[in-house]
């Protein structure tokens, strides 16, 4: 055999892999986790036949969850949910950023126009960076059910 069959082999070989494992369904997180999250926090979710929903938490039982999508209500059934997922602001990590920013600019602007400049940038520079912390947001998945292979019903 030449090298290049046994280089293709490897993408159809990883491919075999993937999908003898993707056929059945694993979890990720508890639901445990899932009833630790306060109310009002801002919460996305999936069920298996609908898009990330993204909503405000009401509250959260046994066996469902109610967010409040819109400014509406809605139930969702614990055994219908794929994934739930809790937002994140950065804020102290643009903060850090911002810190970091200030102390590298810190330098020149002590030179240049003396401490109480140098200071005054690493404070701006700092509030600025949390300030853009805050604006970001991500979500953290705290519960997933996967299932990539055909539907179960």
């Amino acid at each position: 055999m030449t090298g290049a069959p046994r280089v293709l082999l490897i993408p159809v070989v990883m491919g075999m892999i993937v999908a003898a494992a993707v056929g059945e369904e694993k979890a990720v997180g508890t639901w445990a986790e899932v009833q630790k999250i306060q109310g009002g926090k801002a919460v996305g979710v999936a069920q298996s036949d609908s898009a990330l929903l993204r909503g405000r938490l009401v509250s959260v039982a046994e066996d469902q969850m109610i967010v409040s999508v819109g400014g509406t209500d809605r139930l969702f059934a614990r055994t219908a949910l794929r994934s739930v997922a809790v937002q994140n602001r950065k804020t102290a990590k643009g903060a850090l950023v911002g810190l970091l920013v200030g102390l590298a600019l810190a330098y020149p602007s002590t030179k240049l126009q003396g401490a109480g400049a140098a200071i005054g940038g690493i404070v701006f520079d700092t509030a600025i960076g949390a300030a853009i912390g805050t604006l970001k947001k991500d979500y953290r998945t705290v519960y997933r059910i996967t299932q990539t292979g055909p539907p179960t019903r």
